[in-house]
């Protein structure tokens, strides 16, 4: 009887969350008590994978991962999470792909977050991309350098059968900042606009 009666708990309370759903491009603006954020349009899948930038002997790698319903706040919400590699002039200079498939701690990850919007300030240029073409925000940790964090704004598009990621970094915030703060100021991946092709 008691197993019963937990199953029927179970069922009430995911039939409840399910019931809050509120997407994340276009949220409304009152959303439900308990809402769950969901990325409704699968805007989150393409980019997906592995990417990688290159010039020269300079580079950008990216890894990210779909997470669904992870809790946040007083709710739910679908997520990005994800780590990079970036080597300047055939230097390693970060590397935390190791950390991609730990899913059991997101906050280690270096790349994470999720908003979905086609507002254009701060947009990289992308003349490839398809009209109304949907942007997705995350955000960016440096693990040497705590405190720092930046943005990356990013559109997926297809390029001669290659799928591509058209993305603009920058600098956002800097926790440590205080008088006597002698830095560093910038994440280590430079500001700037990057196109990364599937792997």
């Amino acid at each position: 009887m008691n197993r019963i009666y937990i199953i029927v708990i179970m069922i009430m309370s995911f039939s409840c969350k399910a019931q809050n759903i509120v997407p994340i491009y276009n949220t409304p603006l009152s959303a439900p008590q308990t809402p769950y954020y969901k990325d409704i349009d699968s805007d989150f899948n393409p980019l997906e994978g592995e990417w990688k930038w290159e010039n020269g002997n300079t580079s950008l790698t990216i890894q990210m991962q779909k997470m669904t319903m992870i809790p946040q706040g007083n709710g739910y919400s679908d997520i990005l999470i994800g780590d990079y590699q970036y080597i300047e002039n055939g230097t390693e200079l970060v590397n935390y792909l190791p950390l991609v498939p730990n899913t059991s701690n997101l906050q280690t990850h270096n790349l994470w977050g999720g908003n979905i919007t086609t507002l254009n300030k701060g947009f990289p240029p992308c003349t490839e991309c398809a009209p109304n073409t949907r942007f997705v925000i995350i955000y960016v940790k440096d693990a040497n350098k705590p405190g720092l964090h930046g943005k990356m704004v990013m559109a997926h598009f297809t390029e001669n059968n290659v799928e591509k990621i058209r993305m603009r970094i920058w600098n956002t915030y800097n926790e440590n900042v205080s008088v006597d703060y002698t830095g560093p100021f910038d994440i280590t991946i430079p500001e700037g606009v990057y196109t990364l092709v599937k792997q």
